[in-house]
């Protein structure tokens, strides 16, 4: 990648630009094409969301279309957007806990300590780790800088809120991938009128733009053979990068 990047700036090309135009489309791709795949594996396997008295749809939909997005940014972002796992540690790490957390509760319905265990531990890396937290809330009840403990556990605690409280918008088709883009594109504009520091972050924004896009053609659709939900793996990544950028605009 160092190399491309080396011929683009001989050739006077904008590299930024280039990541972005890539990631994007690289996402989008991506995603497009998996998604069928898992929709057959899923009929195949029978890993299906079962209609419910809450539930909107009268048939078996499948539920694994966030396992195409989770690969679909994961290959994208460490291609175009690789800055961030160097300077942030622990994230490829949390991304692979929030994967498997996602597919299991899918898959069998795991239980509510078991997910708030793994949120605190993601939490955790991020926070302590990767020292991504909350430092001072400029005087809001008049509070100031905080102490590095009282820093690191209200980080903690507001992240994992952050994250559960994307469920609260879960239960109408385009719902969640629609506010992921509209979250995405507002972050990413902010970090790009921020400066050059933050361009990692605003190619990151359109990689997740690309990857749900491309969701949103087969959530939306009405077809019986090619309809998919997001289920909890979507929701996992969506929350994660959500607090990301929330903590990092902090």
């Amino acid at each position: 990648m160092k190399n491309f990047e080396l011929f683009l700036t001989e050739s006077g090309i904008p590299i930024f630009y280039v990541k972005i135009g890539l990631g994007f489309l690289f996402s989008f791709l991506i995603t497009f094409f998996s998604v069928p795949t898992i929709i057959k594996i899923s009929r195949r396997k029978n890993l299906m969301d079962e209609p419910g008295v809450r539930s909107s749809h009268l048939r078996k939909i499948p539920n694994l279309g966030g396992i195409a997005i989770f690969y679909s940014i994961g290959i994208s972002a460490s291609v175009f957007a690789y800055e961030l796992f160097d300077l942030y540690k622990f994230l490829f790490a949390s991304l692979v806990i929030l994967l498997y957390i996602g597919v299991m509760d899918d898959i069998v319905v795991m239980r509510a300590y078991k997910k708030l265990v793994a949120q605190i531990m993601v939490s955790s890396l991020i926070v302590v780790g990767s020292d991504i937290r909350i430092r001072s809330l400029f005087g809001v009840f008049g509070i100031y800088e905080m102490s590095y403990l009282v820093s690191i556990l209200f980080s903690i605690t507001t992240f994992i809120i952050l994250i559960n409280a994307f469920n609260l918008i879960d239960g109408i088709d385009g719902l969640a991938g629609g506010y992921s883009v509209i979250c995405s594109a507002l972050f990413g504009i902010s970090y790009y009128r921020l400066g050059e520091y933050n361009y990692p972050l605003v190619v990151l924004s359109v990689i997740i733009i690309g990857a749900v896009l491309a969701f949103l053609y087969y959530n939306l659709s009405n077809y019986r053979t090619n309809k998919i939900f997001m289920g909890d793996t979507g929701f996992h990544a969506f929350r994660f990068f959500i607090g990301i950028y929330f903590y990092l605009f902090y």
